[in-house]
């Protein structure tokens, strides 16, 4: 490469970089910081400060068959009655630990709130790409409105945790690095 060739790459190089930064750089790190957030959520059940949430509801309920989402679903009625006194079969299922034990029957995480039941909410959350930017946050309302009332009653937990912000600012230097030298390499 001569030294016509390597400013001509020079020249180019802040239109390749913002053209390339979205796709090479933010995505890819705005994705790992949306992957931690989650984890965080679901497998440790820590919010954006990193307390850690109150345990789910012991107050004793009547659950009907919608609220399953596996054939755990044994109508029921106190003390494992089938059947009501009147010979009609019950329609609900009583939980003594109330909705603490509509998880447990269900193989849901208990011992501490991870804001996973169905996995609706987790799925609507990701990344929306925008002009040189990456938006995140929840693509259904349902969602947007569910994630409201958690974090009113437990504290925020879908903003990132100065921790994920570290972590994002890093993997976004080091991938812009690896930008730059592919771009001034001529390998972009």
């Amino acid at each position: 490469m001569n030294l016509e060739q390597y400013i001509t790459i020079l020249n180019d190089l802040p239109a390749k970089v913002e053209n390339a930064a979205i796709e090479a750089v933010i995505l890819p790190a705005a994705n790992v910081m949306l992957a931690s957030i989650i984890n965080r959520n679901v497998n440790e059940g820590l919010n954006s400060d990193g307390s850690k949430r109150g345990g789910y509801s012991t107050k004793p309920m009547y659950a009907s068959r919608s609220q399953f989402i596996t054939k755990a679903f044994t109508p029921q009625g106190k003390g494992g009655k089938r059947v009501k006194d009147n010979g009609q079969p019950y329609k609900t299922e009583y939980l003594a630990r109330g909705y603490q034990e509509l998880r447990q029957k269900q193989g849901r995480e208990i011992a501490f709130k991870n804001y996973e039941y169905t996995g609706d909410m987790f799925l609507a959350f990701g990344l929306a790409p925008a002009e040189n930017a990456v938006n995140m946050g929840f693509r259904t309302e349902k969602a947007s409105i569910i994630r409201k009332s958690l974090e009113a009653k437990n504290g925020v937990a879908f903003k990132p945790s100065q921790g994920e912000i570290n972590a994002y600012k890093t993997e976004v230097t080091e991938r812009l690095g690896k930008l730059q030298k592919d771009i001034l390499l001529g390998v972009v």
